[in-house]
This record gives structure tokens, C-alpha cells and sequence, in this order.
């Protein structure tokens, strides 16, 4: 069998900010042939996105390798039009011209299996018009549960529906977004995040702190990721006032939809920005506790953060909202579910962290190493192939 694994994600494969998509596309291409698809910029995104410009015209490069042992990644020409989250005929007109555009690219690989996994929630008419040998949705969210801007939560729905639908395997990042999607599909398959131990081990060694950091005096309180519209605030904001002598760090960017100007505003709360994945190491390194203060709602049920698994690979303490697939990790994950119950787990933790339950952090984390995780995907992934076939 000579599998070739075209993956649809919705992010370039080099963003700054790497999730799933990227992780699992990587640890694919070290085993099989693999194409990644980076999404198509938007019809209008050089007048609104003038930042992004230069990715307008990135489909100039063609299809070629991210580097030895990595995936071929491919960047769509910018004909996707905009509002096909709020019309479904609009968005079924651009995933049939997506599907073509990958069809066409399709001609220089050799296989005699084709492979398709989606990240992307619209991918049932890419589908029909790459007949794979297996399609594969690799659900992260419930799209309809997420705010997009001009768009119809019924039409997202209607769309989500129909690609969980279509899907010969559906992978679940977490128990209850399987449940949630199994009355669509009953080949869902549980497939939790994993993550880059030996790159966030560094983090428990000695090193060097970023100066931005160091000019922060501890104990530091950290937060790593993008300030999204799912964090709790509000819990964020009565926590800096609770504790005034404690400072909390957040590094990444701002999220859209999200006005950080009210936490900005406390004085013991710096908002660093955005750093590389590499760099990240370092400013976990300088933090005594690290946070995960999602809402509670029916989104981040479902939801799987990625930073927990970075967080105890480095070695550090974590607090975090009662989220079911966090509970997991309790201990050495401390819970709380409001801003003093953070206060007081942070005290705890300031007070009693030692050595032993770092190592134990660091164990928890070194068994989930996503190389282990994707042989467990692929697994699944040829037991149906082979099914198929047979």
C-alpha cells in the first residue's frame, strides 16, 4: 500500500501559533507522503487584512516541501469568496473550487490511496470531488458554537452537519465532543491532544529569561496563548485585584472580538504579545503558575487545551477551570471555578510546589508525546483503510 495524506487545515502550517493541525500533520509526513492545504486567503483580505497581503499571492510558490521528512504544503489561490459562513450555496460554491484546486495538485504524487483528513468543518464536497479512499474529520469544535463575525449559526450547523455526516472516521479531541457528534457518525474515534515534551522540558531546566520578563519582578503568573473570546475575564480581572502583590504575565496575541484594554488596565497585569513557539520555552521558564481560565459554557466542554499539556511538560504548576477533559489531569492540575478559588489554589501552589510533583507533571506529560498520539490515529486510520478495501 502506497498512501498519499492530504490534510485541510485552517491555518498556514509555519503560523506562529501551532495547534493540532500542524502537530498531526507533521508527525504524518515523518511516516507517508502528506500535502497540507493551507486555507485560501479571502477574495477581500487585501483590503481588509492588509498585514496579510503577502499571503494573497503565496499560491505563486506551487506545491513544495516545508523541509526533509516534513509535509508538501499548498496554498490556494484567492477565490474564496466571503459570507459563506452566513449563505450555505456560497459555501458549498467554494468548497467545490477548493476540492478542484486540490484534485489538480494531486497529479504530481504517486499513491494508490488517497487519504483525506479535514481539520475544517466544510470539507463534505471537497470530499465528493477528491473520492478518497477514507475521509477523515478531525473535529476540534463545534464551529456553530463559535462566534464568527456576519455569520448564521444555522448555516454553520447546517454545514458542520453534513461533513461529520459524510466522514468514513470522525477523530473527537475530547469524551464530550464525541458525544456530542456520535448521533451524527458512529465511527467517532477519542483522539486527545498530545504534545512537544522535549521542546517544553526546556523549560525546567535552567536558562535564560527574556528581558521583557525578567524586568517583571516575581512570583509570576503566567498565561501562554491567544487571548481569546473564551477566556473569563472577568474571573482574569478580579483575580489581579485579589492578589496585587502577585504579577500575570499573558503572552500571545489578542484574539478577535476581544477588547483586553480592562485587563491592560490593572497594574500588575502585562500583556507581552505574541512570541515564536520556541520562545514560549523561555517565558514558561520565568513563571511560578500557570493559568487556564476558560469560561465555563457548552463551547469549552468540548474543548482540550493545548496549553495544559505544554504547561505540565515544562514542569510547572497549573490552576485551571473545572473543564471535564482538564479534570483529567487533577492532580497535579488544581481546579477552581471562580477568582477565589484561583487566588487561593495560586497560594497553595506558591507555597507547597516541590520537586516531586514537578517530576510528577513532567511524567504525566512525557506519556503523551505526539508521536504516540498520531500512531494511535494512524492505527485507526488503516484498520478502516484496510476495511474498505476488503
Amino acid at each position: 500500500m502506497k498512501p498519499l495524506f492530504v490534510v485541510v487545515g485552517n491555518a498556514p502550517y509555519r503560523s506562529t501559533i501551532l495547534t493540532s493541525k500542524q502537530m498531526v500533520t507533521a508527525q504524518i509526513a515523518k511516516r507517508h507522503p502528506t500535502l497540507y492545504v493551507e486555507p485560501p486567503p479571502l477574495t477581500l483580505d487585501p483590503l481588509v487584512k492588509p498585514a496579510e497581503r503577502g499571503r494573497y499571492f503565496d499560491y505563486r510558490h506551487g506545491v513544495r516541501q516545508a523541509g526533509a521528512g516534513e509535509p508538501f504544503v499548498v496554498c490556494p489561490p484567492p477565490f474564496r469568496q466571503a459570507m459563506d459562513t452566513r449563505w450555505a450555496w456560497l459555501d458549498r460554491f467554494n468548497q467545490r473550487r477548493l476540492g478542484r484546486y486540490i484534485r489538480r495538485q494531486l497529479a504530481r504524487f504517486e499513491y494508490d490511496r488517497l487519504v483525506l483528513i479535514s481539520f475544517v468543518y466544510n470539507a463534505a464536497l471537497i470530499a465528493d470531488e477528491l473520492r478518497p479512499d477514507l475521509f477523515v474529520y478531525y473535529c476540534i469544535d463545534l464551529m456553530s458554537e463559535i462566534r464568527i463575525p456576519y455569520s448564521k449559526p444555522a448555516t454553520i450547523e447546517r454545514v458542520e452537519r453534513e461533513t461529520i455526516g459524510r466522514a468514513d472516521l470522525v477523530f473527537a479531541i475530547s469524551q464530550p465532543l464525541a458525544e456530542r457528534v456520535r448521533p451524527l457518525n458512529q465511527r467517532v474515534v477519542y483522539a486527545p491532544h498530545g504534545v512537544q515534551y522535549d521542546l517544553f522540558a526546556q523549560a525546567a531546566q535552567p536558562g535564560p529569561l527574556p528581558d521583557d520578563l525578567k524586568a517583571i519582578a516575581p512570583p509570576r503568573i503566567g498565561f501562554v496563548g491567544v487571548l481569546a473570546h473564551w477566556l473569563d475575564y472577568e474571573l482574569l480581572i478580579e483575580l489581579a485585584r485579589l492578589r496585587r502583590h502577585l504579577q500575570f504575565v499573558f503572552v500571545g496575541p489578542v484574539g478577535p472580538h476581544v477588547d483586553p484594554a480592562p485587563l491592560a488596565a490593572e497594574p500588575n497585569v502585562h500583556l507581552l504579545g505574541e512570541r515564536k513557539r520556541e520562545q514560549v520555552v523561555d517565558y514558561l521558564r520565568g513563571c511560578d503558575v500557570c493559568l487556564v481560565p476558560f469560561l465555563l459554557n457548552d463551547l469549552t466542554a468540548n474543548s482540550n487545551p493545548l496549553k495544559v499539556y505544554d504547561y505540565l511538560a515544562a514542569g510547572r504548576a497549573v490552576v485551571s477551570t473545572p473543564l471535564p477533559e482538564v479534570g483529567r489531569f487533577s492532580p497535579p492540575v488544581r481546579l477552581a471555578a471562580d477568582a477565589t478559588g484561583f487566588a487561593e489554589a495560586i497560594d497553595d501552589l506558591l507555597r507547597t510546589w516541590t520537586d516531586a510533583e514537578r517530576q510528577e507533571a513532567m511524567s504525566l506529560a512525557a506519556a503523551l508525546s505526539w508521536d504516540k498520539r498520531v500512531d494511535d490515529v494512524l492505527e485507526a486510520v488503516f484498520m478502516l483503510l484496510e476495511g474498505v478495501k476488503t
